[in-house]
């Protein structure tokens, strides 16, 4: 979006504990029948919390638009194609006249942050833990990253054309996903095959474990453990998600 939240340096902001009480409000309503439905719902303290969780939240998209609309008009004219993001587009929609208000744009911002980054970086994790635990595995996608970009010591800059060159890494990764499905539940009947963004997300995990295995060999945490498994909006493990990293000699 072109924004930058230091969320990984402040992950104790308002905006980060507001989206995991929505979390933990959504899965806890799923769980017990009678709190899916709004009226009883609204007779909950869970309500509450989700009200104001809410506030937070809309406050949080309502100053990015707002940030990037005078960022946006700052720009030289010249310069506005080349440094458009996704969220620079849906405002020039918006100013275009397209039938597009700032609840749709925060309604997708929400899509983005949530339904896309949080899934990758689930399934990204769980590869990782995987490789770690399995270092032939490992090896194998080390030895494809030779064959693409050469000798370990050159830095390259990865293109499209490289990523879909590693076949290998791609079965690993749909393997993790099988055993670690980032989304653990389906609320609906599919009565097809569909893919929502799947191929995007692969290209970015693709991207970085290409990058994290050139560097480092993973390896088991010490002492070892066993993730604690939880059934959230993606899975999560109660632990944490440990391993250990060396770095290769270049």
């Amino acid at each position: 979006m072109g924004i930058s939240t230091d969320a990984q340096r402040s992950g104790n902001t308002s905006y980060c504990r507001s989206i995991e009480a929505l979390t933990q409000i959504v899965m806890h309503r799923t769980m017990h029948p009678y709190k899916r439905f709004d009226f009883p719902f609204r007779f909950s303290n869970e309500y509450q919390k989700q009200q104001e969780a809410l506030k937070v939240v809309d406050a949080f998209y309502e100053e990015i638009i707002r940030s990037k609309r005078e960022a946006y008009s700052e720009l030289p004219e010249e310069d506005e194609a080349s440094k458009q993001n996704f969220l620079d587009q849906l405002l020039r929609y918006q100013e275009n006249g397209e039938a597009l208000s700032d609840k749709d744009i925060k309604d997708e911002i929400n899509t983005f942050v949530l339904g896309g980054h949080d899934t990758t970086a689930t399934a990204l994790s769980f590869t990782l833990y995987c490789l770690a635990r399995h270092p032939e595995v490992q090896e194998k996608i080390l030895e494809e990253q030779e064959k693409i970009f050469g000798s370990l010591e050159n830095e390259p800059q990865t293109t499209y054309a490289d990523l879909q060159e590693m076949k290998y890494m791609d079965a690993v990764i749909n393997e993790s996903i099988r055993v670690f499905p980032p989304i653990p539940m389906i609320g609906r009947k599919l009565t097809g095959d569909i893919q929502l963004g799947k191929k995007f997300a692969i290209l970015q995990i693709k991207s970085c474990i290409s990058k994290i295995v050139r560097h480092f060999k993973l390896l088991p945490s010490v002492p070892e453990y066993d993730p604690e498994l939880v059934c959230q909006i993606t899975l999560a493990s109660q632990n944490g998600i440990r391993i250990s990293l060396q770095k290769r000699n270049r």
